[in-house]
């Protein structure tokens, strides 16, 4: 299952290959909480502003959740890529106050 808006961007997966996309547009100072739980396979999720290199980027069956702060305003693209991964993966906007 997915859910997408402008402040979510959850799955729920039982075998998934392949990518899943979603943007967020967020402030400078803004960040993104990253929730992750890989209990089979592998995942790799990628964080970027459109253009440039990225904030983020990790390739392991790895869990726990983090933050990821941003240093410029724009619109970033979380990009997830599964090789027969089972569990979820959550990002959630936090707005720098």
């Amino acid at each position: 299952s997915r859910v997408k808006n402008e402040t979510e961007f959850t799955l729920t997966f039982r075998s998934f290959n392949g990518a899943e996309y979603h943007t967020f547009d967020l402030d400078k100072g803004d960040g993104i909480w990253v929730e992750i739980d890989c209990e089979e396979g592998a995942l790799f999720v990628t964080i970027q502003k459109e253009g440039d290199a990225p904030v983020y980027s990790g390739a392991e069956p790895l869990s726990g959740g983090f933050k990821v702060e941003v240093q410029e305003s724009g619109t970033y693209q979380i990009t997830v890529t599964g090789e027969h991964a089972k569990g979820s993966a959550a990002f959630s906007v936090i707005v720098n106050q």
